[in-house]
């Protein structure tokens, strides 16, 4: 059982909750599939059999690591993953985000802080974690740029290791403690978004 079991967050066009059994189809194989997604993913893109998808989110059903799926509420399309996996003494996770483009536009764009919010309050608040640390590849230029802006810090990277051409990226790993996230997020006027984004 993963440690997020019963984790659940909704805004007007998204939800992020635990994966299923059923969540493993062959249109998830194609997503995970993508070109962009094994990008994001740091690794080659390659053909997944049911076997090998039902095996991987397996993988994350565990106490001390959860896999999430980002949907569209509308279709019920993947959008998205969410993994974490926590530290030996479960004061530090570590995760990862992926996000589908078709996610990252528009007014839904305007939504995701709301359901990262709802994540990072669990983890932080409910489960008493200390950090957070995230990898990303340096050309995911969305997902750095939001790291930044959330309030995420760039954290044991070699400054050389920074200098990354675009043919040949490198992994940045960025870090958030409880402390920090609450002083960029307690007071934010997110929190008090209208509440028709949450239906």
């Amino acid at each position: 059982m993963g440690f997020l079991d019963s984790f659940a967050a909704k805004t007007h066009s998204f939800e992020l909750r635990p994966m299923r059994k059923a969540d493993i189809t062959s249109a998830f194989g194609q997503w995970l599939s993508d070109p962009d997604v094994a990008q994001a993913l740091n690794t080659r893109p390659q053909v997944f059999d049911q076997a090998q998808l039902a095996r991987y989110v397996e993988n994350f059903n565990h106490s001390d690591r959860a896999i999430l799926g980002l949907f569209e509420r509308h279709t019920s399309s993947h959008m998205g993953l969410f993994t974490a996996v926590l530290s030996d003494n479960k004061h530090h996770v570590l995760i990862n985000m992926l996000i589908a483009k078709g996610a990252r536009h528009g007014s839904k764009l305007m939504e995701m802080p709301l359901i990262w919010l709802k994540v990072f309050d669990t983890l932080f608040y409910d489960q008493d974690l200390q950090s957070a640390v995230a990898s990303v590849r340096s050309d995911n230029r969305p997902m750095v740029t939001y790291l930044h802006w959330s309030g995420w810090q760039l954290a044991g990277n070699n400054p050389a290791t920074q200098r990354a051409s675009k043919d040949k990226p490198t992994i940045l790993r960025f870090k958030i403690t409880k402390d920090q996230y609450s002083k960029r997020w307690q007071d934010s006027p997110l929190r008090k978004v209208d509440a028709d984004l949450t239906q």
